[in-house]
């Protein structure tokens, strides 16, 4: 084992990630150098990031209530990651991240993500509202809905 924790294997908002990493790449007499390389660290952390996003988006695709029932718990990691994730990093993760999002919606009891609430728009809605609220029910009772529920526009 050459670190017990290195921050620089993940980005801060994947910090919910415990594991082992075996890497063929490093060589067996690890120097302080060589473990602080950071073309080496930068290479691992782009391929575990990528990786971990893809298991995600796996595993909500696979089995959607197992992932609603993950997502109420870590959604603030996600959110994190797309407010902190710079536009001139080398993997694009909102890409990745914006499909592992979900939301309330005004037509169904489920949380739902980008693309089913894209599935459910109106033919000749070419905008995505959404509602900033506590709660769905808050939401329920907000004035700004009536127009939407009235017209039977989805809204998250």
């Amino acid at each position: 084992m050459i670190k017990e924790k290195c921050s620089e294997l993940l980005p801060k908002w994947l910090r919910f990630v415990k594991g082992v990493i075996d890497c063929d790449s490093l060589p067996l007499n690890v120097s302080r150098e060589t473990a602080q390389d950071s073309q080496l660290l930068n290479k691992l952390n782009d391929l575990l990031t990528k990786r971990i996003l893809r298991l995600l988006k796996d595993e909500a695709d696979k089995d959607a209530s197992r992932y609603i029932s993950w997502y109420r718990e870590f959604n603030i990691f996600i959110k994190e990651g797309l407010a902190t994730t710079s536009q001139n990093q080398q993997v694009n993760l909102k890409e990745l991240l914006i499909p592992l999002l979900r939301s309330e919606s005004s037509f169904g009891s489920m949380m739902i993500g980008l693309d089913e609430y894209i599935k459910n728009m109106k033919e000749n809605q070419k905008s995505i509202y959404t509602l900033l609220s506590k709660n769905k029910l808050e939401a329920e009772k907000s004035p700004y809905l009536e127009i939407f529920k009235k017209n039977n526009i989805p809204v998250l």
